[in-house]
């Protein structure tokens, strides 16, 4: 599990290594558990060592053996830990792909709630649109028959045209009230 991960690589860090860049040592030096490998300048010699006895004898300080044997558990350490950032790279692809869908899947809903809004919009527009005509054809009768001085009858009514499929919804300001036989009356306001 990840506990065992873990322990392992706090048990068996990965070793630097360096060379000393001075012609006639070219030592490697192994250097402190911790050492950030990018810390170090691109000239390094032996008297740059964080150990004080390597840096006190620079040169002349023996070069450490090199253990095959170490080398086998740091690479065994090293691909723990490689799977290890792969699992939890690919849990955090798999989270991040999760919530892009929701996203999605959120835009989607967001995008199909606004165009039905624009349709209903788009309806109640048409329905003020034929409410206006119906308006206006209204008010064309009542002047028609007020220009002609024949008052209004019950054939007068009937003449005026509804389009179809009126919504009931938005109505006009005013209205006209027509008794047969009466003439022309005036417009009412609405209560």
């Amino acid at each position: 599990g990840a506990t065992t991960i873990r322990s392992k690589v706090k048990s068996v860090p990965d070793d630097v290594w360096v060379q000393c860049d001075y012609p006639q040592c070219l030592k490697w030096r192994k250097l402190p558990k911790g050492t950030n490998q990018a810390s170090l300048p691109d000239i390094w010699y032996c008297t740059m060592h964080p150990d004080k006895r390597v840096r006190a004898l620079g040169h002349d300080f023996p070069e450490e053996e090199y253990d095959a044997e170490e080398e086998v558990v740091v690479q065994e350490t090293k691909e723990i830990k490689r799977k290890y950032e792969e699992d939890q790279r690919a849990k955090r692809e798999a989270k991040r792909q999760r919530a892009e869908a929701q996203r999605k899947a959120e835009l989607e809903v967001a995008a199909a709630k606004e165009q039905a809004l624009e349709v209903e919009r788009d309806q109640i527009q048409q329905e003020r649109e034929k409410l206006a005509l119906l308006e206006q054809s209204l008010h064309a009768k009542y002047r028609n028959m007020g220009a002609n001085g024949t008052g209004a009858s019950a054939g007068a009514a009937a003449d005026v045209t509804v389009p179809q499929n009126v919504s009931p919804q938005p109505q006009p300001q005013a209205f006209l009230h027509f008794t047969a036989g009466q003439g022309v009356p005036a417009a009412q306001g609405r209560a």
